[in-house]
Parts: structure tokens; C-alpha cells; sequence
């Protein structure tokens, strides 16, 4: 077991368009992940590894002034009430995610990448024959490259090293809450959300749920809560983080399911037990598909 601590600036106090400007995190599309990893599994020239950005945020300056106060019972002596510069994004700023994502390309192009059109978090490396394309998805990077490609791959972890402490993992296995399996040799790649899965049956007490070949309900405005107690009853249920796993496990490994995750986004605050019941019963059928 591990512990730590992370200093985070209460960034609910900021003022938009004073305080901070851009909040976005750009993440890399899930269909060009899915192109790098068929390439990866298309030849043995290939090689795709996982790169993970240590304390990724507090790497970028940031450009805005922003003060915050000093940690209670570690005040410097005698500057009890200053307040403290942030010259980095600190965790927990709005425009934390955006100055990482600004810097990190800064960092990228100037190694000699260039942006793909149609995913701006893809890079893309040529150089003396050789390829290699990097997909950011925030502190997570992934990298493929062919054989002559290495030496840009190799070259661009060195720099990338000089500023931030980075955890290479060596050819991918599991990333972003996926676990991928490759035979190359046979042309067979497979990616698999099992465990994620069972992660969100066991978070969401759902392991004696009883699943259904076709799950849900069909949704219409008159599940919506109607009283002041149905709302608050159903204002205690996790929904919206229910339906960000749902449509996640549907974007990457169970396409098939989006009609189903789609149906829930349409009432995402105000359902009613009898939705809520209908989502939790899609879940379990997921995870036995899983």
C-alpha cells in the first residue's frame, strides 16, 4: 500500500476570465487509438509503448497570475499570512488540464512533430525513413513506432525526461481501463474491459443484480420525478457517474450497447427509480458479457 500527498488549490474560488481562461484537456479519439493499435498488431516492425507522466500537471507553467494560500501548520516562519505565486498548474486550478496540454505540445512539435488534421493529439515523427506517432490522452502517452523509428522515440522520452519524471511500462498491455492482447504472428488483437467492468459492479453493489438479454426500460419523459420526495430519493442515487461508465464501456468494447447508454443520457438529473433500476440491470448484463 501506498501513501501520499498532493497539495490542490481550491480552484472553485477562480473567476472566469480573471482568474483563468481555457479549462479543455483535449484526449486523443477513440478511433485513433484503435488505428495505432491495429498498426501495432499489423507487423513485428511495429512497437507501441506506454508512456504515464508523472504529476503531469504541476509540470506546466502557468501563464495567469494566481495566488493561493500557504499550507496550514507548514507556514514559513515570520510569513504566516503571505500567500504563495503559483508559477505551475497546480492541481486542482481550472486551467490546469489546458496549460498541461498547451505544454506538452509545445514539447512535441518542437522535437519535430507534427499534429495530425483530424486528431490535434496525435503527433506524428518522420524522420530518415523512420515513423513514429505519439496519441495523448492527458498524462498518458502512447507511442509507436517502426524500427528505424526508435531512435525518434528514444530521443523525444530523453527530452521529455529532462523536465518531468516519466514511468515508461514497455510494450502496451493495459491502458485507459483496457486490457489488450495481441498475437501478431496470426493478426489477431483483442481488447477486453472485464475488469473495469467488474470494477463498476463491485463499486456500484450491483454483484447480485440479475442481468437480462435486453436490458433497460424504454425512457419517456414520465419516468422523470414528479414530487419533491421522488427527487430527493432519487437525488441520493450516483446516476451521472453510472452513465459516464456505461457510455464508456460503449465507446470502447460494447458498441453494440449505445442505444442503450444513449437512452440514459436523454435524463441524466432527474430520473426516477424505475430508470435508475434499468441502468443498473444494463450494467450486469455487460459484465457477464464481458
Amino acid at each position: 500500500m501506498k501513501y501520499k500527498a498532493r497539495f490542490v488549490a481550491c480552484g472553485y474560488n477562480q473567476i472566469e476570465g480573471v482568474d483563468y481562461f481555457d479549462t479543455y484537456a483535449s484526449v486523443m479519439n477513440g478511433k485513433s487509438f484503435r488505428i495505432l493499435l491495429a498498426l501495432y498488431n499489423s507487423s513485428e516492425e511495429y512497437s507501441m509503448q506506454h508512456w504515464d507522466v508523472k504529476q503531469a500537471f504541476v509540470n506546466a507553467p502557468i501563464e495567469e497570475t494566481v495566488y493561493v494560500h500557504q499550507i496550514k501548520g507548514c507556514e514559513k516562519e515570520g510569513e504566516e499570512r503571505s500567500v504563495l505565486r503559483l508559477k505551475k498548474a497546480l492541481y486542482g486550478t481550472k486551467q490546469a488540464a489546458a496549460a498541461w496540454q498547451k505544454h506538452l505540445a509545445q514539447i512535441l512539435v518542437g522535437e519535430g512533430g507534427r499534429r495530425n488534421l483530424k486528431d490535434e493529439c496525435v503527433f506524428i515523427f518522420n524522420e530518415c525513413g523512420g515513423v513514429c506517432v505519439i496519441g495523448t490522452h492527458v498524462d498518458d502517452l502512447f507511442v509507436l513506432s517502426d524500427r528505424k523509428g526508435e531512435k525518434i522515440r528514444d530521443r523525444v522520452l530523453k527530452k521529455l525526461q529532462e523536465g518531468m519524471e516519466i514511468d515508461n511500462r514497455g510494450e502496451i498491455s493495459y491502458a485507459l481501463d483496457m486490457c489488450i492482447e495481441t498475437d501478431r504472428g496470426r493478426g489477431i488483437l483483442k481488447i477486453s474491459q472485464q475488469q473495469y467492468i467488474k470494477n463498476l459492479i463491485h463499486k456500484f453493489q450491483l454483484s447480485e443484480a440479475k442481468g437480462k438479454e435486453t436490458p433497460g426500460v424504454e425512457l419517456t419523459t414520465e419516468h422523470i420525478p414528479k414530487t419533491q420526495k421522488e427527487q430527493q430519493e432519487v437525488g441520493k442515487l450516483p446516476i451521472r457517474e453510472l452513465i459516464g461508465g456505461l457510455w464508456w464501456v460503449a465507446l470502447v468494447s460494447r458498441p453494440a450497447r449505445r442505444i442503450m447508454s444513449t437512452s440514459s443520457l436523454r435524463h441524466p438529473t432527474a430520473p426516477n427509480r424505475q430508470r435508475a433500476r434499468g441502468s443498473y440491470t444494463c450494467e450486469n448484463c455487460w459484465w457477464a458479457l464481458a
